[in-house]
């Protein structure tokens, strides 16, 4: 079928259409009335604007990446931004105790505990 044909009977744009078989790397099976003719799977290709090979890699890849990160979890290289952040309020909340109940003057006191507090409002899980 011509592009022109398949474009008409699809109502969509012939040059759009087209410019996709040209991505798509389809070639031209034949002419007919001064236009290139297409094998129609390719056209609908083109139409539907993807490519089911390309698709297959993509979800492929996407899987490898799944199961690399959850291979890196269970090996214990990787761990939870949640578990993270939790254990650094714990470990704030702790230096902050100590803090209080050391001897420093109370100047001094404040000073270390807005570092203190300006490192805990960081976001960590960045």
């Amino acid at each position: 079928m011509t592009c022109s044909a398949f474009a008409a009977m699809m109502n969509c744009d012939r040059h759009e259409l087209s410019r996709k078989l040209s991505e798509l790397k389809c070639e031209p099976v034949g002419s007919k009335n001064g236009g290139q003719v297409f094998n129609l799977r390719d056209l609908v290709l083109a139409f539907s604007g993807g490519d089911e090979r390309a698709e297959r890699i993509r979800r492929t890849r996407a899987e490898a990446k799944r199961l690399e990160l959850q291979n890196a979890k269970t090996e214990g290289e990787l761990v939870e931004v949640e578990m993270v952040k939790a254990l650094g309020m714990k470990f704030c909340s702790a230096i902050k105790q100590r803090i209080l109940n050391s001897p420093l003057p109370a100047d001094e006191q404040d000073l270390i505990l807005c570092d203190l507090a300006e490192l805990s409002s960081q976001d960590w899980g960045k």
